[in-house]
């Protein structure tokens, strides 16, 4: 009599006896096939601007076709549609936007045209403009999610759910947001130190300085080089006998 087959990992996926009596056995019965992560993440943007939300997946191999559906509150974001991910750029589209309801349905048809791949990455982004006051929040809910293989065999999955909040414009500060919304992260932060060019390479900086929040290239934090342009000048050298004031 026909016997339970699952799950990943359990005692019966590997004895090599087809306890489910449907043909397949073992690491090819699709109840024995390790279920596929699908997720999508927790993000901040800006009110009034447009963002991608990503529908990631832990590993891309033998993925053929995807279908997601995706639910949102309409009152803080506006489903536009959406584009092609990290690993499928390209596939086929089947989309259908309700804007009332809040919900997004889309199809990646055939992977196998946007060529082979494998990996981590996005399947496909969820495109949205954002119509919800400074402090407004929605979850990203995967309320349907179906992967198949090349020949259109199911693969399980194990779905992680997302958000999206939103803020306001601020200054820009160096903390890895944009936040005064200009589609830049960190750039002419207000707290951003400052660098000075060693163009001597010796570890003390001259009189041009950079700010920024990371380190630029051939800039340091010291400053009060001297000659920059001689690598034994600068403070706390050692005095050498060569007519310069090292």
């Amino acid at each position: 009599a026909p016997q339970a087959e699952w799950p990943y990992g359990d005692g019966t996926c590997s004895d090599q006896v087809d306890n489910d009596c449907d043909g397949t056995t073992d690491s090819s019965d699709l109840d024995c096939t390790e279920p596929k992560d699908v997720s999508m993440p927790d993000m901040t943007t800006c009110e009034g601007t447009a963002v991608s939300i990503p529908v990631n997946v832990n590993e891309g191999t033998d993925i053929g076709a995807f279908q997601f559906t995706i639910d949102y509150d309409p009152a803080v974001l506006d489903g536009t549609g959406a584009s092609g991910g990290s690993l499928a750029p390209s596939p086929p589209w089947y989309l259908e936007v309700n804007p009332l309801t809040g919900q997004i349905i889309v199809l990646g048809l055939d992977l196998s045209e946007a060529g082979a791949f494998s990996g981590g990455g996005s399947l496909v982004e969820i495109e949205c403009a954002v119509i919800g006051p400074d402090g407004a929040s929605t979850p990203l809910t995967i309320s349907y999610s179906e992967l198949a293989d090349l020949n259109g065999n199911t693969i399980p999955t194990v779905v992680t759910n997302g958000s999206v909040t939103i803020y306001a414009s601020e200054p820009e500060v160096c903390d890895g947001v944009d936040n005064d919304c200009d589609g830049l992260v960190d750039a002419n932060a207000t707290d951003a130190p400052e660098w000075a060019l060693d163009h001597d390479g010796d570890g003390v900086g001259g009189t041009l300085t950079k700010a920024s929040c990371d380190q630029p290239e051939g800039y340091v934090a010291e400053t009060g080089d001297c000659d920059d342009v001689d690598p034994t000048s600068y403070p706390g050298a050692d005095e050498l006998c060569d007519e310069v004031d090292n």
